[in-house]
């Protein structure tokens, strides 16, 4: 099955598409507003709704597929789309031009260490913890329209595709 894509902003078509990746359980819609203002055509990639394996290497490689007709891209990735994107690129060489990290950590420092992460999903998930997750994720929380759908996306992905994805870091 291939990638959903939301296209977030229309551009130059002269200039590469940003290709956003988000993080594990953030809404693709959160790369919109930075879309807009960049002038440039992007898509987001809704990753965390295709069926499995979840783990970093067949993830790259469906979003290598999913971006296979897109001559120039940037790749944008936040969080765990910052591994992703890395792994893309290295698939895609001919494809993207370049690669932007953000909230990158070397660690999962935060939200607690990778196991106990794992656990508390396991455990805790629910609307409680998808808003405990979200207000770690954002320096400003998303307000109105976005956080209903930051908040809506968390019911709409399987905890096990998320615990999968967390492991194979």
């Amino acid at each position: 099955m291939p990638i959903p894509m939301t296209t977030l902003s229309q551009g130059d078509p002269s200039c590469p598409t940003l290709v956003c990746i988000p993080g594990a359980m953030c809404a693709p819609r959160v790369y919109e507003a930075s879309a807009s203002a960049s002038g440039l055509n992007a898509i987001a990639l809704h990753w965390m709704e295709t069926p499995g394996p979840h783990d970093l290497a067949h993830i790259a490689a469906r979003i290598a597929a999913a971006i296979h007709d897109i001559p120039r891209a940037i790749l944008v990735g936040h969080s765990l789309g910052t591994p992703l994107a890395v792994l893309t690129a290295l698939k895609e060489t001919s494809r993207v031009e370049g690669v932007v990290l953000t909230n990158s950590g070397a660690n999962t420092r935060g939200h607690g260490d990778a196991d106990r992460l794992i656990e508390r999903i396991r455990i805790d998930w629910g609307p409680a913890f998808w808003d405990a997750f979200v207000a770690r994720c954002f320096h400003r929380r998303p307000e109105g329209d976005l956080l209903d759908e930051v908040r809506a996306y968390s019911a709409r992905i399987e905890k096990e595709a998320v615990i999968d994805a967390i492991r194979s870091q």
